[in-house]
């Protein structure tokens, strides 16, 4: 089977897991903060905390803004991770339909603005790079002006993009970013996340949450007091050490993520499951490759068909307001025929910067006979 994604780990990598452990420290010690340096450096952000998991990440990032029933507006076409750690805090959720990036479409979110009453306004507001595509963030900050509500980017897919010539992770047009290093992303720390801020308060706040709620007295650390109840999400030494190493290699990694992608379009951009990865002012860091298909039929009977030639594809997503969970939700599905279109009738196959040639032509091959 050719996977739809594979972590890109050096040999020399493997070397850095035995050198943490013989260390003696492998949590809450120097690589986590260099790591997070390293971070900033690169979006140029001012901060950053790396947790154990984006959907950590999310929930920390939510535990700063959100009180019980505020409201949290999002992309239906994400994973549910993007907006459970707000349900778990007892938010109310709902959504905003996606435009031809397959991003949170700015028109669709002013428009269903203007119609909200004050009281059901969003407090935070998620948008979501699918793919590795950025999302109109200027646009979205305007808006967030005008109606106070706060913005998270939830940019799981889209570490190494940029939009307008800011880093992605540079929160120049948003309160704070998720980056994820799970190991079908831009860089692996295995699993591991993080959050980055501009905002001072923000990053104190979520110091304290990712470390139980502890202050300690740096001269007389046993002399710790609990400012608030939090949670232990941190990373440890060995991802974070992994991620400085990976790091180092992110605008190699999404070269070659970018030389796969364009040959796959080389060879599709004729056909009808072309699907263009390219926009004015965006750069990609091609996390997805899609091909899209004339109906719900079609695409159920391509994925088959490529599964039996040992293609691995998927949805990225299923549109979270068809999923089960959200029936109770009772939205209006006429407001999200876009995201219920872009399940209906667009899969991901294999794309990871070690892909060789070889299986990418098979792909192509097999993509190209089927009718």
């Amino acid at each position: 089977m050719i996977s739809l994604s594979k972590q890109s780990i050096a040999s020399r990598e493997k070397k850095i897991f035995s050198k943490v452990l013989q260390s003696g420290k492998i949590t809450r010690g120097k690589y986590i903060e260099e790591f997070e340096k390293k971070v900033c450096k690169y979006t140029k952000s001012k901060y950053a905390v790396a947790v154990n998991s984006a959907s950590s990440a999310l929930f920390l990032a939510y535990s700063v803004f959100l009180k019980k029933n505020d409201i949290v507006w999002t992309s239906p076409v994400t994973f549910i991770s993007t907006i459970s750690g707000a349900i778990h805090l007892g938010s109310k959720i709902d959504f905003v339909d996606i435009g031809k990036d397959f991003n949170i479409d700015p028109l669709i979110l002013q428009a269903k603005l203007k119609k909200t009453k004050r009281q059901k306004l969003p407090s935070v507001v998620t948008t979501v790079h699918l793919r590795g595509v950025p999302a109109d963030q200027d646009k979205i900050a305007i808006l967030s002006k005008k109606y106070n509500f706060k913005v998270i980017e939830d940019a799981s897919h889209s570490f190494g993009a940029s939009y307008k010539n800011q880093n992605v992770g540079s929160c120049k047009w948003s309160d704070m970013t998720i980056l994820s290093f799970h190991p079908s992303k831009s860089i692996t720390t295995g699993e591991g996340g993080m959050i980055l801020t501009n905002n001072l308060f923000y990053y104190r706040k979520l110091l304290l949450l990712r470390n139980n709620g502890i202050i300690k007295n740096v001269k007389q650390p046993w002399k710790y007091k609990y400012f608030s109840i939090g949670h232990n999400f941190w990373m440890n030494e060995i991802q974070a050490a992994l991620g400085i190493s990976q790091l180092n290699k992110l605008n190699t990694l999404i070269s070659k993520r970018k030389k796969i992608s364009k040959y796959y379009d080389s060879k599709l951009n004729q056909t009808s499951y072309f699907v263009n990865s390219q926009y004015v002012n965006k750069s990609n860091s091609y996390h997805l490759y899609l091909l899209k298909c004339k109906n719900k039929q079609t695409k159920s009977r391509f994925m088959e068909y490529l599964k039996k030639r040992g293609i691995e594809t998927t949805t990225h997503y299923i549109s979270l307001h068809l999923q089960p969970f959200f029936k109770s939700y009772k939205l209006n599905k006429k407001l999200l025929k876009n995201s219920e279109t872009y399940t209906n009738h667009y899969f991901s196959i294999p794309i990871y910067p070690d892909l060789k040639k070889k299986k990418q032509d098979y792909i192509i091959k097999c993509i190209l006979n089927f009718k």
